[in-house]
């Protein structure tokens, strides 16, 4: 056997079988596999987190040899009508979990609403009063008023709210905190949607419909609910009557607390008239 073994043409021709084998064998299942190509649906355009996908911003693309380690939507039906849960930008792959088929309002804060708090909405009237374009959702805020020829002030129920939305005046939510694509140019804050309870909700929208309400930044990132809870503190004691409410008035200087009138300033002194020297009266009689 070893020397049938040591034989070059005997392991010439062994070698040729085997090679046969491996073409005849595993080729044609490894030609079938690689014919089975994988498919992916990909971005072809910018799609803003929220929005619904249309048929024309996406396409059915070879995957070749990538192979996502997500599940990626593999049909167009997969990614079409649905809404996206991320900015999606061309060339980015429709994994399923950046894909929901709701609405993104549906799936956040507005879905969560019990009736506790509310969302209300109010308008930016001016570039200075929405922060010049840097609010982004999730900020806390405080609201500061005032009406024509009045000092503005901040009311104490609105010192600190939770911003949820930043909407533009076409009604898509604006996203400060990218740069925007060229094609798209700048979108500026037309509203502000804050989650408030009842009490802050009227207020607002009285404020809305009768004063000029500017918006302050006083917290961005984690930590910010220590802030919501103390405002909930002061609104605690308003319900309880502890503290005043505020109104349209409290914007008013006849409204605002009067300042204790100041006590009148006593005349001052006149300075005691010194007595005359003899000096003094020796020149005098000398006159």
């Amino acid at each position: 056997m070893k020397k049938i073994l040591r034989n070059r043409s005997v392991l010439g021709l062994l070698c040729i079988l085997a090679a046969g084998g491996i073409c005849l064998g595993l080729a044609p299942p490894w030609r079938r596999l690689l014919a089975q190509e994988t498919y992916v649906i990909e971005a072809v355009e910018y799609i803003r987190a929220g929005e619904q996908i249309q048929g024309g911003q996406i396409r059915r693309a070879p995957a070749g040899g990538y192979r996502p380690a997500q599940a990626c939507a593999t049909q167009s039906g997969q990614a079409v009508g649905q809404y996206a849960r991320s900015d999606l930008y061309p060339g980015d792959l429709c994994l399923l979990e950046k894909l929901s088929p709701v609405p993104l309002a549906e799936n956040g804060v507005l879905g969560g609403l019990d009736g506790s708090q509310v969302a209300v909405s109010f308008t930016v009237l001016s570039f200075a009063a929405g922060l010049s374009d840097k609010l982004e959702a999730g900020d806390i805020v405080c609201l500061a008023a005032g009406v024509a020829g009045e000092e503005a002030a901040v009311l104490p129920e609105l010192a600190c709210l939770r911003l949820i939305a930043v909407t533009s005046q076409e009604a898509g939510d604006v996203d400060y905190s990218r740069r925007p694509l060229p094609e798209e140019g700048w979108e500026h804050t037309a509203t502000l949607s804050v989650l408030a309870d009842p009490m802050q909700a009227r207020l607002i929208v009285s404020l809305e419909q009768n004063a000029r309400i500017h918006v302050l930044l006083i917290w961005r990132g984690e930590g910010g609910e220590r802030l919501l809870a103390g405002q909930e503190d002061v609104l605690e004691k308003i319900r309880s009557g502890e503290l005043p409410a505020s109104g349209l008035s409290s914007l008013t200087a006849a409204g605002r607390p009067k300042a204790p009138e100041a006590a009148p300033e006593a005349p001052q002194a006149l300075p005691p008239q010194m007595p005359e020297t003899d000096s003094a009266a020796a020149r005098e009689g000398g006159g």
